[in-house]
């Protein structure tokens, strides 16, 4: 599914979700799930990275990207098709071609922090494609 089908998520962006959640009055932004979450990378037919992605309670804003580099904040995901609502499935190709020192995360909304936060991580690639 592409990440800009209006129909699969109430949001078009983390961006857009991030900031509606915010808005949300305490205590009414949906809480994290206590769960285990697992996240890889890995390149897929065509050489574009293709992500990938498990955990035990899906949430409905939970969200896997793609980041240049590893040490760059949670904010910094690649756009355009480079990042997927988690609920839309369970693998994604994206628009970027395999190289290395990129990496993917899996990321929920944290209400008390008031944003994005991983939860899983790969190493950059082409180290061990899958988070531990």
């Amino acid at each position: 599914m592409s990440t800009n089908d209006s129909k699969s998520h109430e949001f078009q962006t983390p961006d857009h979700a991030a900031q509606s959640l915010r808005a949300l009055p305490e205590g009414a932004a949906p809480r994290a799930v206590s769960s285990t979450y697992s996240v890889c990378l890995g390149p897929s037919n065509n050489g574009w990275f293709t992500l990938s992605w498990s955990a035990a309670g899906i949430g409905k804003h939970d969200w896997v990207g793609l980041y240049a580099n590893a040490s760059d904040d949670d904010s910094k995901y690649i756009g355009g098709h480079n990042w997927q609502w988690a609920t839309n499935g369970t693998s994604y190709v994206t628009s970027t071609a395999v190289q290395p020192g990129y990496q993917a995360r899996y990321l929920i909304w944290d209400a008390s922090m008031g944003k994005y936060v991983s939860v899983a991580r790969t190493p950059a690639y082409p180290a061990a494609v899958c988070s531990s």
